[in-house]
């Protein structure tokens, strides 16, 4: 078979091409941050870039060319740079960069867990243990496939908001604010930061598919580009995000999320205070060990990955033998960031035994009563988006429990209760009718429930 035509010859391929804010692969790290000083009376700033192999750290001003290992780098546009100093203290900074060191990792973990007890108080040591290591892998994220969200569940009072504020300290480049759809892209394209979010009981729709994909390495967002309409804007979404409220959050993205719960502390914990010293340096600390440890963890997440997955060597990783799919996803990046801070083996087993728990919980078996509802919801829904309903029709529709010893009888309140629990009820508001209410139900959370639980084909 012969072919003819105009030979086609390719240009190289792109070189490393770096986000100048935060970048870490398989052989490079890259921090940018914005340096500040007074000159002339006022206040201007000047970029420092610190990259990292592993082993050759160094620091580069604006014009200079930039390289390590005999490699040039490259960065792509993006945002305003974090501020150094609020990052990174500059004389621990400067101090680094003159002699590249870091604390072990079982310091840095042991001194990360250690604060979050002076300000919070959990009911079961595996949270410590998880949050203080999802504190450090917002430092590493894109390392992973994906990354597990950290959702703050608990009655008002309880310490969400302190946590939250202990984590703004904590984590890299913390960016608190309410999350919208264009805030998640335009944020995470430009600063890549870790998000962190109060009040989350009542996410919209498109929100929720937004969060709900960004879970994973790659997840993206399009946009209307108004000066090109046949170009559509596109923006990143991937990364970490802590998430805080009082009622479960959306199917859809609960199973993204490490679920923890807080409770009344038994005695007064004092909050955080602003720019507190020592999460100052236990940042610091955080970029130091990342800049040194991170060429470390590649090879582990391939290493768990394959053991994990393979039945002859089960016992390896015993954290991840009982997990598949998108629980599997989102716990090996805990399991391998205990591994590479050197989590001592009876605070790695609290933080499995807990999730585990957490888990079970998720996956347990739905009451016999709320599956009755959601079938006749599913009935009455069939694919709308919506199902409105009164609270005298859908009692009319629910099974008669008079045969049935072992249920509870049906009742607007308990109805309303159960649609609650269920995270279907988009609207319930009152009627003209005494004792009688109108509910506007979500059609997709019914349909992704009935199937989560598999109960078409019961």
């Amino acid at each position: 078979m012969s072919t003819s035509g105009t030979k086609v010859v390719l240009p190289p391929a792109p070189g490393l091409l770096l986000h100048p804010v935060f970048d870490v692969g398989a052989t490079v790290m890259s921090l940018g941050f914005r340096v500040e000083q007074e000159q002339e009376n006022r206040l201007v700033s000047k970029p420092v870039y610190v990259v990292s192999d592993g082993r050759v750290i160094k620091a580069y001003g604006e014009n200079e060319e930039r390289g390590i290992a005999g490699q040039p780098l490259r960065y792509r546009d993006g945002g305003p740079l974090p501020v150094l100093d609020a990052q990174w203290p500059r004389e621990d900074f400067v101090a680094f960069m003159a002699d590249p060191r870091c604390p072990n990792g079982s310091v840095l973990y042991e001194s990360l867990a250690g604060k979050l007890r002076t300000h919070v108080e959990f009911d079961d040591y595996g949270k410590y243990v998880i949050v203080a290591c999802w504190i450090v892998l917002t430092y590493v994220y894109p390392l992973f496939a994906a990354v597990p969200f950290l959702h703050v569940i608990g009655p008002k009072g309880t310490g969400k908001t302190q946590l939250l504020e202990v984590l703004e300290q904590l984590v890299r480049n913390a960016h608190r604010a309410s999350i919208t759809r264009a805030l998640t892209g335009d944020m995470t394209e430009y600063q890549r930061p870790t998000f962190i979010t109060d009040q989350v009981d009542h996410l919209p729709g498109d929100l929720t598919d937004t969060l709900a994909a960004s879970y994973r390495q790659g997840a993206r967002r399009s946009v209307t580009n108004t000066d090109n309409r046949k170009e559509p804007l596109t923006f990143e979404t991937f990364g970490p995000k802590a998430l805080a409220g009082t009622e479960a959050l959306p199917v859809d993205l609960r199973d993204r999320a490490i679920v923890i719960t807080t409770v009344p502390a038994h005695g007064v914990l004092g909050p955080v205070e602003p720019r507190d010293p020592e999460c100052d340096q236990l940042r610091g600390n955080c970029y130091a060990w990342t800049l040194c440890s991170f060429w470390n963890l590649p090879p582990l997440v391939e290493t768990m990955r394959r053991t994990s997955g393979s039945p002859l060597l089960r016992g390896v990783w015993p954290g991840l033998d009982s997990y598949v799919g998108r629980q599997h996803e989102i716990w090996l990046p805990m399991e391998v960031m205990m591994e590479a801070l050197r989590v001592p083996d009876a605070d790695r087993q609290a933080a499995r035994d807990y999730y585990g728990r957490s888990q079970t919980a998720t996956r347990a078996e739905i009451r016999e009563d709320y599956a009755d509802l959601l079938l006749v919801l599913l009935r009455l829904a069939g694919h709308n988006a919506t199902l409105e309903i009164t609270s005298t029709r859908l009692l009319e529709e629910l099974p008669d429990d008079e045969d049935e010893k072992d249920r509870a009888l049906w009742t607007v309140l308990r109805v309303g209760v159960a649609l609650k629990a269920l995270n279907v009820l988009k609207e319930n508001q009152r009627t003209t009718e005494r004792h009688k209410r109108r509910y506007v139900i979500d059609g997709d959370a019914v349909r992704s429930l009935v199937e989560r639980y598999g109960l078409a084909t019961k």
